[in-house]
């Protein structure tokens, strides 16, 4: 397992994240200054992209992993496919966010584009404090069972 930043968005995070040990870092965004520090640190970063420009600005940054965010608001697997199609020869890849659930996350894992999935449903901020583990557990389980079949 690695443990990565999830939500980082400014120069100060970045720098708290990888100085905790974080292994890699994702933002809801495409920021070349983030995008920067996570590369001179030698940390992989996956920026956050909602449209083609965002694309091509993550690319242009040297990004190839780029978070899909906010997905399921965005358009979802649909928007995501046609979005995907002219960056394919390129080798970009996506991990969707935001309004991803267990009832929908096939739908993305089944694209060759989608490398990962992410969503709090796994593990809520309520059943982290509670330190509710059984419960994550569980959910956990359920979502690899239905992300095998």
């Amino acid at each position: 397992m690695q443990v990565g930043a999830g939500t980082v968005v400014t120069h100060e995070q970045a720098k708290r994240a990888i100085d905790a040990g974080s292994k890699f870092g994702l933002a809801p965004g495409t920021d070349p200054e983030t995008i920067a520090y996570f590369k001179a640190q030698g940390v992989p970063f996956i920026p956050g992209i909602m449209t083609p420009s965002d694309i091509q600005a993550a690319i242009k940054a040297g990004c190839t992993s780029l978070k899909f965010f906010p997905a399921g608001a965005a358009g979802g697997p649909e928007l995501l496919k046609a979005m995907a199609a002219p960056y394919v020869n390129l080798g970009v890849q996506f991990c969707p966010t935001g309004g991803v659930s267990i009832d929908n996350m096939n739908d993305y894992l089944s694209m060759p584009e989608v490398f990962a999935i992410g969503g709090s449903w796994l593990a809520t901020k309520r059943q982290i404090q509670a330190k509710d583990w059984a419960t994550i557990t569980q959910q956990v389980k359920e979502a690899l069972a239905k992300a095998a079949v």
